[in-house]
């Protein structure tokens, strides 16, 4: 566990990490598109071209969530696992590079939601949470 996100990003590639969402409200397909759309080329800093058809695959599995649903993202080893709800897992063979520009959606200094990576880091508001 770190207040920090970067060294959360930094860490060991082989250990798996895992953020699972639970939405608090219904937010239509477009919308979650577009975020993620918008964290892609705010987190991309190096080979994005090259990752360009792995995050298309992403966005190919998310559409529409309701209230209460769960997206599960997994990191493991060179892979990315999502889960939506309790449906099959789906692996996208992006590799570490992809792995850590997605976990920087939510951790990285660009995040989509500012105060979601202050609860993901458990770190308040306190200026020690970067």
């Amino acid at each position: 566990k770190s207040s920090d996100g970067e060294r959360v990003l930094s860490s060991d590639p082989s250990l798996a990490k895992e953020i699972d969402l639970v939405y608090l409200r219904d937010v239509d397909d477009g919308k979650v598109k577009e975020t993620l759309k918008n964290s892609f080329q705010q987190n991309c800093k190096a080979e994005c071209e090259k990752l360009q058809p792995f995050f298309s695959r992403l966005l190919d599995l998310m559409g529409s969530v309701k209230k209460g649903e769960r997206v599960n993202y997994i990191f493991l080893p060179g892979a990315l696992g999502v889960q939506i709800n309790d449906l099959p897992i789906q692996v996208i063979q992006g590799g570490k590079e992809f792995n850590r520009v997605v976990l920087s959606f939510w951790l990285g200094p660009n995040p989509a939601d500012p105060e979601l990576k202050k609860a993901l880091l458990s770190c308040g508001t306190g200026p020690h949470c970067k």
